[in-house]
């Protein structure tokens, strides 16, 4: 893939207590993919996982947003955690995923980050997952909830949490159709659901 082509993803997560696997998970599977990972957090300097996991952040949340250094990015994805939930009522989170809605790419979230989303207004009317414990934020948002593992609807990308990390990482790699997945179970039609929860979508562009 050429310099020109290649497709990068801004990666939210909070300063202190986002769940590890949510984001190295990923972050393995878009490496693999060829796929540009900025990390961006609320705090500079090195965030602190759940688990113990140290990352250094790229970008800050707010810089992201105001200096519009989110615009050159082909997806968000909200890193879940205890520590995300701080960002549910965040002016620039929820800006930020408005942006990239407004923008027609692609908003993930996975864990307690969809009610971001939610709360943002992004999901009325619309199919998604999240962590179970959080299901009735899920829906006072507007969204249905599934329960499934990943739940694509459109161009927005939700999962349920930690063990969902790897479907949810290949789904946003497929829809930016960069490189190819791991997942032998993963449908190559763009607007196939990985769980029947999943809506299609087969006129959403990566």
């Amino acid at each position: 893939m050429s310099e020109s082509s290649a497709k990068r993803i801004l990666a939210v997560i909070a300063s202190r207590n986002f769940r590890d696997e949510e984001y190295l998970v990923p972050r393995q599977v878009f490496d693999e993919a060829g796929v540009a990972t900025t990390t961006c957090s609320s705090s500079p300097g090195t965030a602190i996982g759940k688990l113990g996991a140290t990352v250094e952040v790229n970008l800050v949340l707010g810089d992201a947003v105001t200096n519009e250094a989110w615009a050159d990015h082909d997806a968000v994805v909200f890193v879940g955690g205890p520590g995300s939930k701080r960002y549910w009522d965040d002016a620039d989170a929820q800006r930020l995923a408005r942006e990239f809605d407004v923008a027609g790419k692609l908003v993930c979230a996975i864990c307690s980050a969809p009610i971001i989303l939610a709360r943002a207004g992004l999901l009325k009317g619309r199919s998604a997952t999240c962590f179970d414990g959080d299901r009735a934020e899920l829906e006072r948002g507007g969204a249905t909830y599934t329960g499934g593992e990943v739940t694509l609807d459109g161009r927005f990308v939700t999962g349920s949490g930690p063990t969902a990390a790897d479907a949810f990482a290949h789904t946003i790699v497929e829809r930016l159709g960069a490189g190819t997945s791991r997942d032998a179970g993963t449908s190559r039609d763009a607007g196939m659901s990985r769980d029947a929860g999943m809506s299609r979508d087969a006129g959403m562009t990566a």
